[in-house]
């Protein structure tokens, strides 16, 4: 493939996942480009959520991305930069389609105003999307499925991580990524969450319940036994500790720290 197309998908990464492409340089050099291909896809899937206003928009996107998975399975043509460096890592490393197919399927959700009626459904969206990108980035490292239990711990707490970070660009387009049995246990409802201000201290027991559990999902990573040549797949959950454990703020964490967790925990084999 055309070296301009992997410096492109490179770009992509490095801007968009910088946690995850530091956790690249600790992956094989010869598997490394299918990781970044990997990210790159899980990147531009999961802003259209943040990024369009009406949902049909949303929608015509995933379509777009539906015909780019179909297309890479039927030997068909692909060739905007990062579907083709992904159908060149899921043809080289033998990644399971249906993995992709639900991955897209459960992104419709990021497009609708209220998904999570209860925890239960919260968990399958995070297990579907979040897990599903570190079970097929641990292949590509070669693990096979013997991380799957590692990488849907890993997948949900980075998922959540990112639902308290995000939850302000979601709000300002009337999406809430929590359980409405959350909001109702704290005295709220979506609207308040959309839109005001006054009610944001009655928000933070719901911010409190994501944070404990990203903190038992990353507990529960530490006491799975995994390949240890799954790590650079699973060492980006390191990084959702920040937010699972401090009191919840967008200030972001310093480059050399976010670099130096990644390679902690490529180091320790723990997050």
């Amino acid at each position: 493939m055309d070296e301009a197309v992997w410096k492109h998908v490179e770009e992509v990464v490095a801007a968009g996942d910088p946690d995850r492409y530091v956790a690249t340089f600790f992956a094989p050099a010869a598997r490394r480009r299918s990781l970044l291909a990997l990210y790159a896809f899980d990147h531009e899937v999961s802003r259209i959520g943040l990024t369009v206003r009406e949902p049909m928009a949303g929608h015509i996107r995933l379509a777009w991305w539906r015909e780019q998975i179909a297309a890479t399975y039927a030997g068909g043509s692909v060739v905007a930069p990062v579907p083709a460096a992904l159908a060149e890592a899921a043809r080289a490393h033998g990644l399971p389609r249906e993995l992709f197919e639900r991955y897209l399927d459960a992104r419709a959700l990021d497009l609708e105003e209220t998904p999570f009626d209860d925890e239960a459904a919260m968990k399958a969206h995070a297990l579907t999307v979040g897990g599903a990108v570190v079970q097929l980035a641990a292949r590509v490292l070669g693990a096979g499925d013997r991380a799957d239990v590692a990488a849907g711990h890993a997948g949900t707490a980075i998922v959540l991580a990112g639902h308290l970070n995000d939850a302000a660009a979601f709000a300002a387009r009337r999406r809430c990524r929590f359980p409405v049995l959350w909001l109702a246990d704290a005295g709220v409802n979506a609207e308040d969450f959309f839109t005001g201000r006054e009610r944001a201290a009655a928000l933070l027991p719901v911010f409190e319940r994501m944070r404990a559990w990203a903190r038992i999902e990353l507990g529960a990573l530490n006491r799975t036994r995994f390949p240890t040549m799954a790590m650079p797949a699973l060492a980006a959950a390191t990084l959702a500790r920040r937010v699972a454990v401090d009191t919840f703020s967008a200030t972001e964490m310093p480059s050399w720290q976010r670099l130096a967790r990644i390679a902690l925990a490529n180091l320790t084999w723990r997050v």
